[in-house]
């Protein structure tokens, strides 16, 4: 495949799984099954980023792919060649272009807005962890930014918060921190990067922060237990932050309303829903997430003599006839994401 071909592949599948996601996402939240539910978001990601597909007969792509038996392919299709005008492709780099400089602008400016952040050492100390707390006057809400080094900023007005709403607080913050969601964030915003154009991976970020924010509110509600959610909905509540900023690389107190819902309808997931929700998952990275295949068998295909063996960037072309009809050829195309039988042709006449 060219570059073209393969980059519209992962955009095209990528957004597939993202759909499929969507169809599922209210049951597994219903189960309350987040940390699935981030899973299918993390595979969604890859098949985004990366062309790699584990090639099986089960997937929702042979229903479209699979054994095409009209027409012999044109030198065209076989050399997977797609041609684009010149000024798609210019826009396209622009836009990628334009988002990677504004992501790297926006951590610069956190970067920059919290270097003067004010470490407290009682707050470490209460999560145990070194130089992770901070305070600051340039946030109205807690967040949390860095991949390798993540902080947890606090607003100043902490200095008047009840001891259990501060508590609650930072355990959130520190899920977020345990999850890795920094690094996920990071490498859904390159995905965003790269795949500006396309309105279901932007959909599928917005989603996936809430997914994470609703993550963090259940693991904190399963540690403090669900007779707090009250407590909890309320610290929600007292923190949210006046005016939201737009930083793309951090996390606070976003969706305030869906979230406080989200706590006071909060039970501990039951044993049943989790091996539902683990099935399901399984079903949808069979489908979602692995690339159609061809099945051929000595007893369907009986090769007497192959007439020409082709290759070309991403794709290899065998032309060959069989013992059962001798009078006419197939193409075999094995692609780096799709295989098929494409055509057949009487090549005596």
């Amino acid at each position: 495949m060219s570059f073209v071909e393969t980059y519209l592949f992962m955009s095209l599948t990528g957004s597939v799984m993202i759909v499929a996601i969507m169809f599922i996402r209210p049951l597994l939240k219903r189960w309350k099954t987040f940390g699935i539910l981030q899973l299918l978001w993390i595979a969604a990601c890859v098949m985004l980023l990366t062309p790699l597909r584990i090639p099986s007969p089960i997937n929702i792509y042979n229903v479209f792919v699979g054994f095409h038996l009209y027409g012999a392919p044109s030198q065209a299709n076989l050399q997977g060649s797609t041609l684009l005008p010149a000024y798609v492709l210019t826009t396209w780099q622009t836009g990628v272009l334009v988002a990677l400089i504004y992501a790297a602008v926006s951590a610069l400016f956190l970067h920059r807005r919290f270097k003067d952040a004010i470490p407290r050492a009682d707050l470490n100390a209460l999560i145990g962890k070194k130089n992770r707390v901070f305070i600051s006057s340039h946030t109205s809400g807690p967040l949390t930014y860095g991949v390798f080094r993540p902080r947890i900023i606090l607003p100043m007005s902490i200095s008047g918060m009840d001891e259990d709403a501060l508590e609650f607080m930072l355990l959130h913050e520190l899920q977020h921190i345990r999850s890795k969601d920094a690094l996920i964030n990071v490498l859904w915003i390159f995905a965003l990067c790269l795949h500006w154009f396309n309105p279901f991976v932007w959909l599928g970020w917005v989603y996936l922060r809430r997914d994470m924010e609703a993550k963090c509110d259940a693991k904190v509600l399963k540690h403090i237990g669900a007779e707090c959610r009250a407590g909890y909905a309320q610290a929600l509540l007292n923190m949210v932050p006046v005016k939201q900023m737009v930083l793309p690389l951090s996390f606070g107190s976003s969706s305030a309303a869906c979230r406080i819902k989200g706590i006071l309808s909060y039970h501990p997931a039951k044993r049943r829903n989790v091996i539902a929700s683990f099935a399901v998952m399984l079903c949808c990275l069979i489908l979602f997430t692995s690339a159609p295949t061809i099945s051929m068998t000595a007893e369907s295909v009986m090769v007497t003599r192959v007439i020409s063996v082709s290759t070309y960037p991403g794709d290899f072309v065998i032309h060959f006839s069989s013992a059962e009809h001798a009078h006419t050829s197939t193409y075999i195309r094995i692609g780096t994401f799709f295989s098929s039988i494409e055509g057949e042709i009487d090549y005596e006449n």
